[in-house]
Order: structure tokens, then sequence, then C-alpha cells
């Protein structure tokens, strides 16, 4: 349960920081003639900057998809490894 939720809470953000990307982008392509160079080296910076939160996002993302599936896989393990849930594996 707590690993779904927390998988969850990483992927809305990074949902989130990629739409807010999508966002920038669209209109400094809108308003890119109007614009002056201080306006494009701000929104460059963002761009890093956002592009950089991405990619930690994904990076927890991925490490915690593998920990959850060895963390389930341990507790699998155990469970068909414990003697009191045997009778249930067989009935």
């Amino acid at each position: 349960d707590r690993l779904v939720e927390r998988a969850n809470i990483v992927q809305s953000r990074l949902d989130e920081e990629n739409a807010a990307l999508s966002k920038r982008q669209a209109t400094f392509q809108r308003n890119r003639d109007h614009m002056e160079a201080s306006d494009e080296q701000d929104y460059e910076k963002y761009c890093q900057e956002a592009m950089f939160r991405i990619q930690i996002l994904e990076q927890r993302l991925d490490r915690h998809t593998e920990l959850s599936l060895h963390k389930y896989a341990e507790m699998d393990s155990r469970l068909r490894g414990d003697a009191r849930l045997s009778t249930l594996a067989h009935s």
C-alpha cells in the first residue's frame, strides 16, 4: 500500500513538472519574437532547472520501482517459506 502510494506521489510530481515545462515552452514559442534577451535567458534557466528536476524525479521513480519489486519478491519468498501458511497453498 505504502509502496504504491509513494509511486503515485512521485509520478504525480513528475507529471506536474512535465506539464509546467510544456506550458512554459508553448508560451515561449508564441512570444518568442517579442521577447527581450533577459526574458530568453530567464526561459533558458527555467528550462535547465526544470529538466534537472524532471531527471531527478525520473531517477527516483525508477529506483522506487526497482526497490518495490525487490521488496515484493522478498515478501513472497517469506510467505512461501512460512510453514504456517503452507496449508493454505495446498488446499
